[in-house]
């Protein structure tokens, strides 16, 4: 099976996927830098039989008709401009019968655009993630069915998982837990960071408090 994985980032659920499943997975992806990166992650796994980048635009994709077995996107198609004009080109290569799963970003019924603190959160999320306007449910959906997908089964994560008693929370890595590897998401780990860049008033701490952050994980 070869399954696509667009705007695979540098490649972490990619390999990961590919280490349990033992499929072929190709990731799409438009970044030179993310690309590097990412190609010497699956040195470093040994997952070269198994994950490959491919530059490229998942608005314009540079494969034929029905290349891939199946795909999937994690907080990506978010991004796209036009997200019919994504879901189609996605269908476009993915092979009849083929399954695309979707991690997306929505804002759920409870927004309310006329709440002054509703927006806020929804123009942080925009700005923080580099994303266009945030589309609703509805919109999501209306955009699979037009690009001539059959939604299967979808889920708010924000009601919860399936089995959640047995799963980890899809929020957990925010949490934190007391660790070396928890500390960065931690409000001390926050604080102290913030505390050393007022301290110093310069880009040197910055960096090298990331830096810190890529060795603990």
């Amino acid at each position: 099976m070869v399954c696509a994985d667009f705007g695979c980032g540098i490649g972490g659920p990619m390999r990961n996927i590919a280490r349990f499943s033992g499929a072929k997975i190709v990731g799409i992806n438009n970044n030179d830098y993310q690309i590097t990166v990412g190609s010497k992650y699956i040195v470093r796994d040994n997952l070269v039989d198994n994950c490959e980048f491919k530059k490229s635009d998942f608005m314009h994709l540079q494969y034929d008709d029905n290349y891939f077995d199946a795909c999937y996107a994690i907080e990506a198609t978010c991004h796209a401009p036009d997200k019919t004009a994504c879901y189609k080109e996605i269908m476009r290569v993915t092979k009849p019968g083929g399954y695309f799963g979707c991690y997306e970003w929505v804002m759920t019924a409870k927004y309310d655009p006329k709440n002054a603190r509703h927006k806020a959160i929804k123009e942080g999320i925009e700005v923080g993630n580099g994303l266009p306007d945030i589309a609703t449910i509805p919109d999501v959906t209306a955009a699979l069915k037009a690009a001539g997908w059959e939604i299967c089964d979808m889920m708010e994560m924000s009601k919860g998982q399936p089995h959640h008693n047995v799963q980890t929370p899809w929020y957990h890595a925010l949490e934190g837990s007391f660790s070396l590897k928890g500390f960065r998401m931690q409000n001390r780990s926050y604080f102290h960071t913030r505390f050393r860049y007022r301290l110093t008033g310069n880009r040197h701490c910055t960096r090298r408090c990331c830096e810190s952050l890529e060795i603990i994980e």
